[in-house]
């Protein structure tokens, strides 16, 4: 319910109540993901992002295929340090068996960025083996039905 609330309190911009929601919802489950996105988010708005960094990894702790924490960790890096933590959360995501066309995407542009075109190039061609067995995973199923 406390995430629910600081939900809210972000869509009316009230980013210090956000914030204690977030912060109470966490005092009842450290173990809320969600909770701690959400907290990230408020530290990055503040512009304390090293803190919202932290906040996004320790969602990745509790779960490792959390988009939204990935995504967040992806879009925030602004340099190869950061960029380095998004890689290690990026291989956690993949290695716990989840999977996200955007997500290999938005990987995949922003390692171009940073220079990391044989990175780029080995989660392109990752990205074209797991889409291509998602899909026969799919045709298999409609075939049994």
């Amino acid at each position: 319910l406390q995430v629910n609330f600081g939900t809210l309190w972000i869509q009316r911009d009230d980013w210090h109540q956000a914030t204690e929601c977030f912060r109470h919802a966490l005092f009842l489950n450290d173990h809320s993901p969600t909770a701690w996105v959400g907290l990230a988010l408020c530290h990055q708005v503040r512009g304390d992002l090293e803190l919202a960094f932290a906040n996004v990894e320790r969602a990745l702790d509790e779960d490792p295929c959390n988009e939204t924490a990935i995504s967040l960790i992806m879009d925030w890096a602004r340099d190869q340090k950061q960029f380095g933590r998004a890689t290690t959360r990026f291989t956690d995501f993949i290695d716990a068996g989840c999977f996200s066309p955007a997500l290999s995407q938005s990987f995949i542009r922003k390692a171009v960025h940073f220079g990391e075109n044989a990175l780029a190039d080995w989660e392109s061609f990752h990205l074209n083996v797991r889409a291509e067995r998602n899909c026969f995973n799919v045709l298999a199923e409609r075939n049994r039905g």
